[in-house]
């Protein structure tokens, strides 16, 4: 999920300061994340998952990573 996050980035602050014009002072601190809804899950669960993005790593040695993984 970071990948995709890093990966569009600029959209999604792009859309998400657009629908918020409030978060433009903040545009290069906003954190990222998700949050499950169910009805049985724990409250652990239901807690905010904040995502960091990261750039997906690429070439010979992400390619062995991922084999040995």
């Amino acid at each position: 999920m970071s990948n995709s996050i890093y990966d569009s980035l600029r959209q999604l602050t792009e859309g998400a300061t657009r629908q918020y014009p409030q978060l433009n002072k903040q545009r290069d601190n906003l954190e990222w994340g998700y949050r499950l809804v169910a009805n049985d899950l724990s409250a652990e669960q239901k807690e905010m998952n904040v995502i960091v993005p990261q750039k997906r790593e690429t070439g010979v040695v992400a390619n062995l990573k991922n084999l040995f993984s």
